[in-house]
């Protein structure tokens, strides 16, 4: 799994410019599912399994947060706009790469305070020496991510993007070792675009897919950091379960009771490491997903992280294992039953 996340998360591929990100991720899904495509919001939708069986979503989001260019000064540098969630604070001194290949650095106007340091006081300098010269190398609405190469340090592995390209792998991963017996299903496999900015891919692809459960595989904030996230979520415990989510004022996603008791004892019964997860700032794909149709069922599968929406996200490769473990045992014991159940509790 190293080496395609190494490919992946190396990639640019902000919210609704996720074209090179997808070109990839169809390379390495085609050899393993019936059919892949894409669709209007440019999601990568891909099938497989018995048709005749429940039709079961699995989504994780290709996009990352970024930057678009938004103005260009006399002197050349690039004035921006953030795609997804990002505080000037990481922002500042970061390198960052066009879609195009050109990269520059995020520089910021002289300030007394630091603490006042605002989006707007922010420019990335891309060597240029004038406007025109800019012009002639970065349009309007050019994207840029951050630029970072993958590292593995023990069991951990740092990178940008792994929000959420970790979970893209997990559910390429998944496709491979998919049971036999659990291909009575049949199975949505969902690489959603434009999550960063609102959820946006999921919520076409669900609508189009109309599926009768959905199983979201994200990351989540890990709470064992010094003053981290006020969360019991820790490295190394394992897959996590997400019981609450929400961001203020959009909404979020409550987990249904009795579908999220199905996977802990799914969890418990092949001994696969698991913690629960109550998240009061932040949501995934299932927030769009849940409210689509006639309401889907969603079960929310996470990887604990350290640093979200910087250069240098940390995932622990135990805890991506137990993620993989998770999904594939959900999606082998599923069954209307489960999803009948859900609101028993």
């Amino acid at each position: 799994m190293i080496d395609l996340l190494k490919d992946i998360t190396e990639l640019t591929g902000v919210s609704g410019h996720e074209a090179k990100v997808r070109a990839r991720l169809r390379d390495y899904v085609t050899p393993l599912v019936k059919s892949v495509r894409s669709d209007a919001l440019g999601n990568l939708l891909a099938a497989s399994g018995d048709a005749g069986g429940l039709k079961v979503l699995v989504a994780a989001h290709m996009d990352e947060v970024g930057i678009m260019a938004r103005k260009i000064d006399d002197k050349g540098f690039v004035r921006f706009t953030t795609l997804g969630s990002l505080r000037p604070q990481v922002l500042l001194g970061q390198r960052v790469k066009f879609t195009s290949g050109l990269t520059g650095v995020i520089g910021a106007e002289r300030l007394d305070d630091m603490k006042d340091l605002q989006l707007s006081h922010l420019y990335v300098d891309i060597g240029a020496s004038s406007k025109q010269e800019a012009l002639d190398a970065v349009r309007l609405g050019d994207t840029a991510a951050f630029q970072s190469t993958l590292e593995v340090r023990g069991e951990q592995i740092i990178a940008k993007a792994l929000d959420d390209r970790i979970g893209c792998a997990i559910m390429i991963e998944c496709m491979k070792r998919l049971p036999d017996r659990a291909r009575a299903h049949n199975y949505c496999w969902a690489f959603t675009s434009q999550e960063e900015v609102g959820v946006r891919g999921a919520q076409v692809a669900a609508q189009g897919l109309a599926p009768d459960v959905a199983v979201v595989v994200d990351v989540t904030p890990s709470g064992d950091t010094p003053k981290g996230a006020d969360s019991d979520v820790a490295f190394g415990g394992g897959a996590t379960i997400k019981i609450y989510d929400t961001i203020p004022p959009l909404g979020g996603f409550v987990a249904p009771p009795g579908l999220t008791e199905f996977v802990r004892s799914v969890a418990i019964r092949n001994d696969i490491k698991w913690q629960a997860d109550v998240l009061e700032r932040g949501s995934t794909d299932a927030m769009s997903i849940h409210l689509t149709g006639s309401g889907v069922p969603c079960v929310v599968i996470s990887v604990p992280t350290r640093y979200a929406h910087t250069p240098h996200e940390i995932v622990d490769r135990r805890d991506v294992e137990q993620v993989v473990r998770l999904v594939l045992a959900v999606l082998d014991e599923i069954d209307a039953a489960a999803i009948g159940r859900m609101f028993e509790i």
